[in-house]
């Protein structure tokens, strides 16, 4: 397991290397402060994630190489988890763009790495999975293909840009009231709703756009309900679907390039806002509510 995660390091240290290289000589010009420590906090944060991986999954867990069948969204989250594969994939993608245009890398070299970066760790992750006890997941590892996919596609085609995947979390009660203990963000999918955003102003007709304001988008968002140590063990898992409002942090303008990329960064997070929650089969609720 170790050396597998070691291997992955050197390979993506490698790649970093040579396209850091390759972008002074593109650029003609020594590498700016800003750039090298882009370039450092990016290595620390690969590494940190490769061995953090390994200290709080896989360690005394090894086992030889195995697949899963996790049957993608009827699993043991009603697929919540693999909308935060693709999330994760996506925003990864994204992040590393947005720091790399704030550190004027040239655009070869940002997109090589902005690729190859989630690639990377997608990777590790099954890969340790398959040495565990948890298996290798090819569903797991096609919805961070399917998020880094789309992130790449909204780069090339501008109009994709109007619809965003964003990430929702308010922690549940049960965590809340059992003062976060043995609390991890995995095991707490209640309280996880991932949202499709929709940036109406941009979309609608010319005629229409002074009815949706900039700073508001319509989002449709999926959950689960029950799920982790503290849910409600007497009732089945449940889907939980929504609807409601999103604010576009992309509507706000500033002339400072740290604000602006702050903010966008942001942006892929979706913060309390009016909605309506559906629960399927036993409980519905229609009322107006703050959601994460």
């Amino acid at each position: 397991m170790k050396n597998l995660l070691l291997l992955l390091f050197v390979f993506f240290s490698f790649v970093v290397q040579a396209q850091q290289k390759d972008s002074m000589e593109v650029n003609n010009k020594k590498t700016t402060k800003l750039q090298k420590y882009v370039l450092v906090g990016l290595a620390a944060h690969q590494t940190a994630n490769f061995f953090i991986q390994y200290n709080w999954w896989w360690k005394g867990q090894e086992k030889a190489f195995n697949i899963e069948n996790d049957h993608f969204f009827n699993d043991y989250s009603l697929g919540v988890d693999k909308f935060g594969h693709f999330f994760t994939s996506y925003y990864y993608y994204e992040g590393v763009n947005q720091i790399m245009i704030l550190a004027k890398y040239n655009d070869r070299t940002r997109k090589i790495i902005s690729t190859t970066l989630p690639i990377v760790w997608a990777i590790s992750i099954e890969m340790g999975d398959g040495f565990s006890t948890f298996g290798f997941s090819f569903e797991d590892l096609t919805s961070n293909i399917l998020g880094l996919t789309y992130g790449i596609l909204q780069r090339k085609y501008s109009y994709l840009q109007n619809f965003k995947l964003k990430m929702g979390y308010y922690p549940t009660a049960g965590y809340i009231n059992n003062n976060f203990k043995n609390w991890t963000l995995s095991d707490d999918y209640s309280g996880h709703i991932y949202w499709l955003t929709f940036d109406l102003h941009n979309i609608a007709p010319l005629k229409a756009k002074k009815y949706f304001p900039p700073f508001l988008n319509l989002a449709f968002g999926y959950g689960v309900d029950n799920y982790g140590i503290y849910g409600n063990v007497t009732e089945p898992l449940q889907r939980k679907f929504c609807v409601g409002l999103d604010w576009n942090l992309g509507s706000i303008k500033s002339k400072n390039k740290y604000i602006n990329t702050t903010k966008n960064l942001l942006d892929y997070f979706h913060f309390p806002a009016p909605g309506i929650k559906y629960i399927n089969e036993k409980s519905a609720s229609y009322n107006l509510l703050l959601l994460n």
